[in-house]
């Protein structure tokens, strides 16, 4: 009886470990797409999710919002007042204005006082059919010394600000005509601002979070997107105010980039995470996705990027707070007509070669006998190969929006490309209970 116990135990904790390494090195990948960085026609919405190695995508951007900045007539380049009023109304005097921008694939629509965007409708169903996660961005590039396109007066306005959104593209007015996307309702909210001017957000997603709680049939993920330099001039009030799902920190345009040893401050942004007490705040390491996605960052040898995640993964402290990578973004990323080949796209080759090493080496442990959960965690293997690309260092834009195009023409998921069966961060908590039931059925017997 002994032996079969003692034969049982040793199976149930490598079963652990391996369960333990399997989701620890499901590194999430999210995407910034609306920008048709790659020129127009940009690729459907769907094409991107269609690729396992996608996990969420953020429609960028709402790049223009606020009573005092959002303007639809100068956005429109219309200088006669008649005919602006002909295809707007009075619409720029409305303090609920705000300007939509996903290239082509959005229009403003004069019949419903609204900006209209056909082909997402059935996109944004099909991601989340996936078990992707869609979320809308608000915000964007800003260039110093130049006009400012969005912001609040104060706080009441990012409150009240809080219902237009939930109205538009969350559950607050599903049948209602003035939503872009119609019936389709989004899985979240983005924070992009760059313009160092904090005042309302924390406010507006407050309302967010409480019109999510007590009127949303789902869950909703709120995120933000500051610069790696810490604190961030735009987002740390929010950042400190409001516990996140994510944080997607831009590391690169700056000087804490990933392939600079000295500067990369990952664990600033997570020790600060963990000081603010944050439980579920995930930080995702934010990289262009090729050498003209960014002024300067992108990092041409995978097996640097390999080399820093298995870092952070095998931290026992940072990898606590890691969510996983970022890109700016999926236009640049992902080849237009091959997305899922290693040799073209950039993002599917970094994401294919971290979970199939990262899953490789979980197996192994488990069939070599190594029940431990230190052998399991983040065990990415070799480095993945130097794609041959150099950094260029040239100031050709930065995400968000490097290349903002301001034409305007008219639940979590498994690798398999499935729904998962139950919620990941959940697994500590079934892992403990089963040790106790083990540990009760040792001393009955």
């Amino acid at each position: 009886m002994l032996k079969l116990i003692t034969s049982s135990f040793t199976v149930l904790l490598s079963f652990i470990a391996f369960v333990q390494g399997k989701f620890h090195n499901d590194t999430q990948v999210a995407v910034y797409w609306g920008q048709a960085s790659e020129g127009e026609p940009q690729n459907k919405l769907s094409y991107y999710c269609e690729s396992e190695s996608l996990d969420i995508v953020v429609l960028a951007f709402v790049s223009e919002f606020g009573k005092n900045y959002a303007n639809l007539k100068e956005y429109e380049g219309l200088d006669d007042d008649d005919q602006y009023k002909a295809m707007h109304g009075d619409k720029q005097d409305d303090d609920d204005s705000f300007i939509l921008n996903l290239s082509s694939y959005c229009s403003f629509s004069n019949v419903a006082d609204s900006y209209k965007c056909p082909s997402l409708v059935q996109d944004i169903k099909t991601c989340q059919k996936l078990g992707k996660k869609v979320l809308i961005s608000f915000g964007g590039e800003y260039v110093p010394g130049t006009k400012q396109t969005y912001g609040f007066t104060d706080e009441e306005e990012g409150e009240r600000f809080a219902g237009v959104l939930w109205n538009t593209f969350g559950e607050g007015n599903v049948d209602g005509s003035q939503r872009p996307f119609d019936d389709a309702v989004i899985d979240g909210f983005d924070i992009d601002i760059e313009n160092e001017d904090q005042v309302g957000y924390v406010s507006m997603i407050r309302e967010l979070d409480r019109l999510a709680k007590e009127k949303g049939t789902k869950r909703y993920y709120f995120s933000s997107a500051p610069q790696c330099n810490f604190p961030d001039k735009s987002n740390s009030e929010l950042i400190d105010n409001f516990e996140l799902d994510y944080v997607f920190v831009q590391f690169y345009n700056n000087d804490c980039e990933l392939n600079k040893d000295d500067v990369f401050n990952f664990e600033e942004w997570s020790d600060h995470i963990t000081e603010l007490g944050y439980d579920k705040t995930q930080i995702f390491v934010g990289l262009p996705s090729s050498l003209e996605a960014a002024a300067m960052g992108f990092i041409s040898d995978q097996s640097l990027v390999v080399s820093k995640i298995n870092e952070i993964e095998n931290n026992e402290n940072l990898s606590k707070h890691f969510g996983g990578l970022m890109f700016w973004d999926a236009s640049k990323g992902y080849h237009s007509d091959d997305r899922d080949s290693p040799d073209k796209s950039y993002i599917f080759n970094v994401w294919s070669k971290l979970t199939s090493e990262g899953n490789s080496d979980a197996d192994q442990s488990v069939l070599d006998g190594n029940s431990t959960t230190e052998g399991l965690r983040g065990g990415f293997g070799s480095p993945a190969e130097d794609s041959g690309a150099t950094q260029d260092t040239s100031s050709n834009g930065s995400k968000p929006s490097p290349h903002f195009n301001t034409s305007n023409s008219g639940s979590d998921r498994s690798r398999s490309g499935g729904v998962a069966l139950f919620d990941t961060n959940r697994i500590p908590e079934v892992l403990t209970g089963v040790t106790f039931v083990l540990i009760a059925f040792v001393f009955y017997c």
